[in-house]
This record gives structure tokens, sequence and C-alpha cells, in this order.
């Protein structure tokens, strides 16, 4: 007996052809087994599944779908940390491994890299525009934050420049 006779016979409320996938001799699975150049053509002719347009389509209805429905990474309940750490560990040991991203830079280089992004970050101020305080961009947001002043809006602050911060005794 053909465990897909139900398969070739199954037909869908949207006439849908659901064929899995068609080989030269019917249904089958592939279970790893390569496909012939002959069989590839027939996928892709044959098989709607294959089209690009059909499969981008097809992966934005699923992506709606999903997040619609809160499934997946989309569910408020999903904890990330469990992957982010083993996604995040296993990255950063192949960076390390194939010496790429800061990697790829002396202690040295690096030491150097650092003080520079430092000293451009801790040159600029910025004034909160509910008190008139100035302060580096960190500074004025822990300073905000412990006034109860909302810091995640930018609208409360600006940039000073040099010349007005050289004024400030």
């Amino acid at each position: 007996m053909d465990p897909f006779e139900s398969l070739k016979t199954f037909v869908c409320d949207d006439d849908t052809d659901h064929t899995p996938y068609a080989t030269p001799d019917g249904i089958g699975p592939r279970r790893g087994i390569p496909w012939s150049e002959e069989e590839r053509e027939l996928q892709l002719t044959t098989n709607p599944y294959f089209d690009k347009k059909n499969q981008s389509e097809a992966g934005k209805k699923g992506g709606r779908t999903t997040k619609d429905n809160q499934l997946g990474i989309f569910d408020p309940e999903y904890d990330r940390t469990s992957s982010a750490k083993y996604g995040g560990s296993k990255g950063s040991r192949t960076q390390i491994e194939k010496k790429i991203g800061i990697w790829a830079m002396t202690p040295e280089q690096q030491s150097e890299r650092s003080k520079r992004c430092a000293k451009t970050t801790q040159s600029q101020r910025w004034k909160c525009l509910v008190t008139g305080h100035i302060s580096t961009p960190g500074g004025l947001s822990n300073y905000q934050k412990g006034l109860g002043i909302d810091y995640k809006d930018k609208s409360l602050r600006i940039k000073v420049s040099n010349h007005e911060t050289s004024t400030i005794v």
C-alpha cells in the first residue's frame, strides 16, 4: 500500500494542489537524498512553491498571521534570553576564531579606537530644556531620569555647541 495515496487524491476546498513535491515516479519524501537534474527541473516547472514570487508572498502572509496571532517570537510570554545567549556566544566565538570585527585589531589598535570614540562622546554637551542642566549624553539621561523627566523623549534636550559650554562655570 502506498503511504502517500491519500495525498494523491486530496482536494482542498480552494482547489489548490497540495502535492508536497513531484518526482518522476510520483510523490515521495526526499529524506536528504539530493535531486537529480531531471527532478530539479520537474520541481521548478511544476511546483508552485518553488516560484520566488509565491515564496515571498507566502512568507509575508505567514509572518503577518504569526504576528497577528502572537505566536513564536511575537508571543508576549516568549523568552528570548536563552536563545540570545546561545546565538551571541556562538557568534562571538566564530568572530574570534576567524579574527573578524574587533578581533581583527591588535590590542593597541583597540585601545586607540576606544580612546578616540570616548573623546568624541565625552566632548558632546547636551542641555535639558526643562531644567537647563548641561552634561554629556549619558549623564544628562541619568540626570533627567533621576528627576522623573522622560529621559527617552529626545525633544526635551538639545545639543549645545562648544562655544556655549565654554562660558559655563
